[in-house]
């Protein structure tokens, strides 16, 4: 499901580069989005005889709503693990 998503992707974010070139951000397909309607819509291409209709959908819907690529927004995972704690209920017997 992963590769036929991204199949379908790469020609909407080419469109997205050309289409929105002088704005602030740049902009993507959102991969979640994408995957949650090929789930929807992803049996309906092995099953139907015409699946031209339902890739140009498929097409508007991740052209509508894409996301924004803000530069400097990755924030430092937190490496060092504390101690794992148990629930109150589920404290073992010592």
């Amino acid at each position: 499901m992963f590769n036929l998503t991204s199949m379908l992707i790469t020609p909407i974010d080419e469109q997205l580069e050309v289409k929105i070139k002088n704005d602030k951000h740049d902009y993507k397909v959102n991969r979640t989005r994408a995957l949650a309607k090929m789930k929807e819509f992803g049996i309906l291409l092995f099953f139907r005889d015409s699946i031209n209709y339902i890739i140009e959908r498929l097409h508007k819907l991740f052209f509508i709503r894409p996301t924004q690529i803000r530069l400097n927004r990755s924030f430092q995972r937190k490496k060092d693990r504390k101690k794992f704690q148990f629930a109150f209920a589920y404290q073992p017997i010592s």
